[in-house]
């Protein structure tokens, strides 16, 4: 008796896409985002924008220089401290996105929480059935299960206690 098996019935990510996206749109977190991690994401947004400001702080004290003001008093190296978390970010990024599209694809095949928290397809993810049948699937793909362990190892349930019924139940539900 052969049992059955669950495919999964969500796409693999590409790493080609990620790298896309990665480039195109990287400060803003798309890859993350692509890589079902909004989490991450949303930090990238914030991290630009306090990019964005270092960037404009480095703007307008060059600007003050230039038409021969005085500085606002923010150092150069405020400015790029600023700019640092989302460039090192993205140099991470543009090495790790290999492994980081196969850990999620990885996760996908084995059932793991899909795009942003929705669960995968499995087997048993009849919604057009009532309850009742689907547990009902559910408890004969256990008994199949325990009727084939019972028969592989013979010595083991020759081993094992009398029960009282001979057919065995597996708390079926009422």
């Amino acid at each position: 008796m052969t049992t059955p098996s669950v495919q999964a019935l969500v796409p693999t990510k590409s790493i080609g896409v990620a790298y896309v996206l990665w480039i195109f749109a990287g400060g803003l977190g798309a890859h993350k985002f692509y890589l079902r991690r909004p989490g991450l994401g949303f930090l990238y947004i914030c991290l630009l924008v306090l990019s964005w400001a270092g960037i404009f702080s480095i703007g307008s004290d060059a600007v003050s220089l230039a038409t021969g003001h005085h500085p606002s008093g923010r150092s150069a190296l405020t400015s790029l401290v600023m700019m640092a978390p989302l460039t090192l970010a993205l140099l991470y990024d543009l090495f790790t996105i290999p492994s980081q599209v196969r850990a999620v694809n990885n996760g996908l095949g084995s059932g793991m929480l899909g795009s942003f928290g929705s669960r995968s397809k499995s087997k048993f993810d009849d919604d057009d059935k009532p309850d009742g049948e689907r547990l009902a699937k559910i408890d004969e793909a256990i008994a199949r299960y325990k009727a084939q362990q019972t028969t592989v190892a013979p010595a083991a349930v020759a081993r094992a206690p009398v029960m009282a019924s001979a057919t065995p139940t597996f708390g079926k539900r009422r």
